[in-house]
């Protein structure tokens, strides 16, 4: 016989709380729970079922206390013989057990690979699922039998089933570490992009569970690298927090080949780039103004422009300004912008602007009042549209640092809450909420901390990102200004006839740098319109994540809710349930200190009438034996009276007459002695007769007491009433002699009177011998009386003794029978 169960693992991972539910070789087994058919499917006896099931069909689909048919212990036993001899007969093939599993998914988790076919074969539906959601796939991933999952994937199980925690098979068997169970659900073409409850994909939870056999498997089938869970952290960022160099290199490898291959197709848009340069320069002739200028920045659209990185493509600005003014670097501070593109024909263009600019610094001359003026105009206009800008920049970082708050403390509340849960993946087990709770540990703690300050950290780089985006628009609407100054100092040229040749080739430098920095600001005016377009994407990606945090939180503090009113529901009742019990216990100890009392008492009642019993007998025997020495010696007493008698009488008759009154005198004194001796005897005989009805009272009190069992000796009462019957014969006999010797008493005395005295001495002498003879049979018949008594009063003691230990037993097991109903 086989016994199963599951042994609970405390103190364990989130693997333990898998063990707990996958680990066991199936049922545990107690006889007292099953029926003849469930016994003989257990022993594998196909023989004694075919025997149950020819005496009472109905036991084909019987079930145990336990809600187990005699199929899922042939499955969990592996017997191939009785799950054939079953399936024959049509029982029940997806009938449920307490934990609602099927027999074909107790027999995958039992790893009996013969009985699962058979019923597979037989039509058993693989997709059914037990109370914590997993399927018989999922039981094949967590034994690794590639075999079993074979089958059931060709009899229709399906591949992307989850359980409660939203797992399908290929995420379980990442998180189980079985490497050869995740090559084969991807041949069979599970889904790669399958995500958990916390929207995990399958790369995350592998480096999660520092599996880098799975990580390299998963990479190899370009999986998504960028996904991101609801913290918004990816691979990388687990490997990071969880301090695996080896995977986070892996993980890393694999994007530099992506971003390789992304550049490989950029080409296009370098291109494109270089032809929108060069109509800007066709575009920036002499005659152009502030308005063409506009244009050219609204026609220019680069395919794709980088993320700003910090540089110093732009250090002409300065130099421009102070070349104008003529004053030191530090008066424009916020005319440094941190700016460098990374296309190469952007690249060309700046290196191009700066060194003529480095010319144009050179060669430019003082400017009139009125190009002073104007930028003294536009110096007084920069600190306003600084100011507001600043303004706009201080209300968007508040608002995306509140943001961030938001996120990080709902992730924070989300994540506590699931600590309280005490949510273990990838299995949560509803009636054991407690001891998850106490599984999460130190590092556990730890982790949920690290996953906080990560999105901390993001939100604040995201931040850093705004402000540089919001320094570039500063910086553009400080370079118009002095675009405008080169403008008017070209203009002033064109108008001074006077100047010479040189004057007109420092008009061509100004020209060429005055169309690089149009290029230049079309292109910063691009990145900042793509800058907001991100940035307004990103807030309101960032929103809907605060909403569905929300939510989660929303549905998280639900749960939290239901399960504590669960948990002091069960307590309450598990209270109720411990105070009956001690109730319970006290009446049962009361109970029992009684029984124990009566018990005792009813052991001294046995004792006193057995030695009540011992006297009467001891008694009873006593006088049998002083009445049997009573009678022999009256015998002796009248033979040797007789013979006396008799050869005196002869003598005397044939001697002399003479004597015969001194023979009758002394013949006198000797009856009236026996007959004083026979009184005596009768007195005692009165006494002994008292003495035997008190011994019939006290038995008459025993038969009382035995009432309830009369009916199995009816026998040895009817024997006693017999016997008492005969013992009244025996005492009217003995009084019958008593009044014979009174009447030979009287004629004794009538002798005395009459002269034929001795013909009546004859006659007395006859009478004594008849009597003592009928005496002699009375005792005989008194002896066997006292023998019959004797063996009945041995008898009825024998039987009270068995009903008191019949009495006693019967109540121990009525005892033990109430206490195991309790139990």
């Amino acid at each position: 016989m086989k016994l199963f169960g599951f042994g609970s693992r405390r103190g364990q991972t989130a693997q333990g709380s898998i063990d707990h539910v996958y680990t066991g070789s199936g049922y545990r087994i107690r006889d007292s729970e099953l029926q003849k058919i469930h016994r003989a499917a257990v022993k594998g006896d196909a023989a004694e079922v075919e025997r149950c099931l020819a005496r009472r069909s109905g036991d084909l689909d019987a079930l145990d206390k336990q809600h187990r048919t005699a199929l899922h212990l042939a499955c969990a036993s592996g017997h191939v013989q009785v799950v054939t001899l079953l399936v024959n007969r049509k029982c029940q093939i997806d009938v449920c057990d307490k934990e609602n599993r099927t027999p074909l998914i107790q027999a995958v988790h039992c790893q009996e690979e013969a009985c699962a076919v058979i019923l597979l074969e037989h039509g058993a539906n693989p997709n059914l699922k037990d109370i914590y959601g997993n399927t018989a796939l999922h039981y094949a991933v967590y034994s690794e039998s590639t075999s079993l999952a074979e089958k059931l994937l060709s009899h229709g199980a399906h591949i992307e089933a989850l359980d409660k925690d939203n797992n399908t098979p290929l995420l379980f068997a990442i998180i189980c570490k079985k490497e050869k169970m995740v090559e084969f659900l991807l041949k069979r073409k599970a889904s790669s992009h399958a995500v958990d409850r916390l929207r995990r994909s399958a790369l995350m939870l592998a480096v999660y569970y520092d599996s880098p056999g799975i990580v390299n498997i998963l990479l190899k089938q370009n999986i998504d690298v960028f996904a991101q869970d609801m913290c918004g952290r990816d691979a990388e960022d687990y490997a990071i927090s969880h301090h695996l160099t080896k995977i986070q290199q892996q993980i890393l490898e694999h994007k530099k080949k992506i971003l390789k291959k992304e550049k490989s197709d950029v080409g296009s848009s370098d291109e494109s780039a270089v032809s929108i340069f060069h109509e800007l320069r066709v575009d920036s002739l002499p005659a152009s103004d502030d308005k063409d200028l506009n244009v050219a920045t609204k026609q220019c659209v680069p395919e794709k422009v980088s993320e700003p990185l910090p540089g110093s493509s732009h250090e002409k600005g300065n130099r421009i300004v102070n070349g104008q003014g003529e004053g030191p670097p530090a008066k424009h501070p916020s005319l440094k912008p941190s700016t460098e593109v990374e296309d190469p024909a952007v690249k060309g263009a700046v290196q191009r602007k700066n060194v003529q600019t480095l010319r144009a610094e050179q060669a430019l001359p003082v400017a009139s009042e009125e190009e002073q003026e104007r930028h003294e105009r536009s110096e007084k206009k920069q600190p306003q549209v600084k100011e507001g800008n600043n303004t706009n920049k201080s209300e968007k970082i508040q608002l995306s640092e509140n943001i961030c708050d938001s996120t990080s403390s709902a992730a924070a509340g989300r994540l506590t809450q699931q600590r309280k849960i005490g949510k273990t993946y990838p299995q949560q087990f509803p009636k054991k909420l407690k001891e998850e709770h106490d599984r999460c540990t130190l590092k556990q703690e730890n982790e949920e901390k690290t996953n906080v300050n990560m999105l901390y950290k993001k939100n604040r780089e995201e931040l850093e990102r705004k402000e540089k985006q919001y320094k570039k628009e500063v910086e553009a609407k400080q370079l118009e200004p002095t675009v405008q100054s080169l403008e008017m100092k070209s203009k002033t040229a064109r108008n001074t006839p006077n100047r010479d040749f040189h004057n007109h080739e420092e008009m061509k430098g100004l020209m060429d740098e005055n169309c690089i920095l149009k290029a230049d600001i079309a292109i910063l005016r691009q990145e900042i319109c793509t800058m907001k377009n991100d940035n307004l994407e990103k807030e309101n990606k960032y929103l809907k994540d605060i909403k569905i945090v929300k939510e989660t939180n929303a549905a998280l503090e639900k749960y939290i809710k239901l399960n504590e009113e669960m948990i002091t529901e069960t307590a309450f009742r598990y209270q109720q349930e411990l105070n009956d019990l001690k109730a319970e216990n006290t009446r049962l100890n009361a109970e029992l200190l009684k029984e124990k009392e009566s018990k005792k008492r009813l052991e001294a009642d046995i004792e006193s009438y057995q030695s009540r019993l011992a006297a009467a007998i001891s008694k009873h025997s006593e006088s049998v034996k002083t009445e049997r020495n009573l009678k022999l010696a009256l015998e002796r007493t009248r033979d040797v009276s007789v013979q006396v008698e008799m050869s005196s009488a002869i003598s005397k008759v044939k001697d002399e007459n003479e004597f015969l009154t001194e023979q009758l005198s002394e013949t006198q004194i000797k009856f009236n002695a026996l007959k004083d001796k026979f009184r005596k005897t009768r007195d005692s005989l009165r006494k002994k007769s008292l003495a035997l009805e008190t011994v019939q009272n006290d038995l008459s009190q025993t038969q009382q007491q035995t009432q309830e069992m009369k009916e199995m000796y009816q026998n040895a009462e009817a024997k006693v009433n017999n016997s008492t019957g005969k013992w009244n014969c025996v005492e009217e006999r003995i009084c019958h002699l008593q009044r014979e010797n009174a009447w030979l008493v009287q004629q004794l005395d009538d002798v005395h009177q009459k002269e034929d005295h001795k013909e009546i001495v004859t006659n007395i002498q006859r009478g004594f011998i008849e009597s003592g003879k009928k005496d002699l049979v009375l005792e005989e018949k008194s002896k066997k009386l006292m023998n019959e008594c004797d063996h009945l009063k041995e008898s009825l003691f024998q039987y009270e003794r068995e009903k008191t230990e019949g009495v006693v037993s019967i109540k121990e097991d009525k005892y033990f029978q109430t206490s195991r109903k309790k139990i």
